[in-house]
């Protein structure tokens, strides 16, 4: 397993990006599977929320964007949707 720290703090929000020739680089290749992790740091509740996800990397020329209409809060125990377009 290869650990990529892609920020170490961010304010608000940030995009992530990696191309096809950097996830070769890392030995990521059509059906690997790729996970990605992240935690949140709630100050005024002093909490940490964590939450990580796996998804196979393909090969292919489509572009997926997370769409504006997605929820930009999110809440502790609650079901999360998320929206993406694809080109």
């Amino acid at each position: 397993m290869c650990l990529i720290p892609i920020f170490s703090q961010i304010e608000g929000t940030a995009a992530v990006s990696l191309s096809l020739a950097d996830l070769q680089e890392l030995g990521l290749t059509d059906g690997t599977l790729m996970t990605v992790e992240a935690s949140v740091y709630e100050p005024l509740s002093g909490k940490t929320l964590s939450g990580s996800s796996q998804t196979p990397v393909e090969s292919t020329d489509y572009q997926i964007t997370f769409m504006d209409i997605n929820s930009k809060s999110y809440r502790e125990g609650q079901k999360y949707t998320c929206y993406v377009s694809y080109s």
